[in-house]
């Protein structure tokens, strides 16, 4: 996990951390809830709790997703299947180590009787919201699928897609239109194999961009952030949606991406970013490996807002002589003058440091 978070913060990317299941297995818990058998709910918060510890200072996790699809759970009412109160405490305890984390909160299954996909059903939100210690931290992650997944009630109708928009809005939706709070639905997909799943899919990637109603025209203010989301998923291997890439896993299912594009992040006012490239050179090949390890650290630019934080160990197999170190320089549109950072080298392995250090010089518009 270590190391999968150093290349994600590397490359520039973020983390959010996702509790899927309290033991060993495909798919959710049993049960649904937040604890399963042995592992109590002591554990699974002392867990999220060690975490935000590991990666407090790390910006690249930003968040946790304290449960995956507590289907069983109830929406309020206190007791011990209550998830509400279960999500305020893992949450509460997991700011108290790092205040910085956004907390994701999938819902349940069922809510006074509606049922919906599991993880999906947000309604209770309306009537109990989750509150936690640190305000601005809570963000609801609804699940929501297709008819090739399951055959739900609500597909069978013969202008089922009409409807959808509505269907999406009492569930969980609703949220964000009210501006109750952020939504990120966290899991959507499907093969596009079912005809009906063409018509869901259409309407689920129109709703996310803010066209509530399926019309062709967006609904919230121009410039608005829309609803966030992930899609299920990259991976070709799901059984139940297959992925963005193809089963060679090595091209891009474009029927799908078709779809997700219009409504991907749009960087034009702020870039992802450009990679700052360090060449690391031997002076001769040499017949043995050699390592050595590289870290980044602030001049007058400041990690994790300018630039992402590095580090790791380059290793040069026998023959070769070249390694790149890449350093993602974050884009906005501010005017902060040049800035820099330094790379170091350190701890070499078969060979020794002759110039150890490396400038990066960011300036507005550019990196070099």
């Amino acid at each position: 996990m270590d190391e999968i978070i150093r290349y994600a913060g590397e490359i520039g990317m973020r983390v959010i951390l996702d509790h899927h299941r309290s033991s060993a297995g495909a798919g959710p818990n049993g049960n649904g809830l937040w604890y399963e058998g042995s592992y109590t709910e002591a554990a699974w918060i002392a867990d999220w709790k060690m975490l935000a510890q590991r990666y407090g200072d790390d910006p690249t996790v930003i968040g946790a997703d304290l449960h995956n699809e507590p289907h069983n759970g109830t929406w309020g009412g206190g007791g011990a299947t209550d998830w509400a109160a279960a999500a305020e405490r893992a949450g509460d305890a997991i700011l108290a180590v790092n205040s910085n984390w956004l907390i994701f909160v999938e819902g349940v299954a069922t809510y006074q009787g509606q049922s919906y996909w599991w993880g999906g059903n947000l309604m209770g939100v309306k009537d109990r919201p989750i509150t936690l210690s640190v305000p601005n931290r809570v963000v609801y992650s609804p699940h929501d699928y297709p008819n090739s997944v399951y055959e739900q009630p609500w597909f069978q109708t013969a202008n089922f897609g009409a409807a959808l928009p509505d269907k999406f809005g009492q569930m969980w939706g609703y949220i964000y239109e009210q501006n109750i709070a952020p939504i990120y639905l966290g899991e959507f997909g499907t093969r596009l194999t079912d005809p009906k799943d063409v018509i869901w899919y259409e309407a689920i990637t129109s709703y996310l961009s803010g066209d509530f109603d399926n019309n062709g025209t967006i609904d919230i203010a121009e410039g608005t952030q829309d609803l966030s989301w992930t899609f299920w998923s990259w991976n070709p291997n799901s059984t139940d949606t297959g992925g963005i890439l193809a089963n060679d896993w090595n091209s891009v299912n474009t029927d799908k991406m078709v779809y997700l594009e219009a409504i991907q992040f749009d960087f034009v006012e702020g870039s992802p970013g450009v990679l700052a490239q360090f060449v690391v050179s031997l002076a001769e090949a040499s017949s043995t490996a050699v390592t050595v390890h590289y870290s980044t650290s602030d001049g007058t630019a400041t990690s994790g807002s300018d630039y992402a934080v590095a580090s790791g160990a380059l290793t040069f197999a026998p023959g070769e002589t070249s390694k790149t170190i890449s350093v993602v320089v974050f884009g906005d549109t501010m005017l902060e003058g040049t800035e820099s950072f330094v790379v170091t080298l350190s701890s070499p392995s078969g060979a020794t440091i002759g110039d150890g250090t490396g400038a990066g010089t960011i300036l507005d518009g550019s990196a070099v």
